[in-house]
């Protein structure tokens, strides 16, 4: 399965709406220049799919638990940290969305798993 197969299959299901794939659709197209990465369904499936019903839960207004404290600090004292945050940022910034902080950590966890696909490629 490719990643633009993955999102016709949220939208089809109704699990995001049309302008949720929209910006997606423009991430996964726009992100080797943004962040030097270039997104497929082996190194960004997961986060593709959490980032969509991330995105959907915070239109809704939806809440979700933090992750646990040492998940919190292990992120925090990744060696990518610095580079996670950046690609955090980017990612915000090219999907419109502003992310509560419960959400922040899980999507981290997402771009650390990235960066470190990327590195062993």
């Amino acid at each position: 399965m490719e990643l633009i197969e993955r999102l016709n299959i949220l939208m089809e299901s109704r699990q995001i709406t049309e302008v949720v794939y929209d910006k997606l659709l423009k991430m996964i197209k726009i992100y080797p220049k943004e962040c030097g990465i270039a997104l497929t369904e082996e190194n960004a499936a997961m986060m593709v799919t959490h980032i969509a019903q991330a995105i959907m839960r915070v239109e809704k207004g939806e809440k979700i638990n933090e992750p646990d404290s040492l998940i919190i600090e292990q992120i925090k004292n990744d060696l990518q940290f610095i580079r996670m945050s950046q690609i955090y940022d980017k990612t915000c910034l090219l999907l419109d969305v502003h992310f509560p902080a419960e959400e922040k950590w899980f999507v981290l966890v997402h771009m650390g798993n990235l960066i470190h696909f990327d590195n062993k490629v």
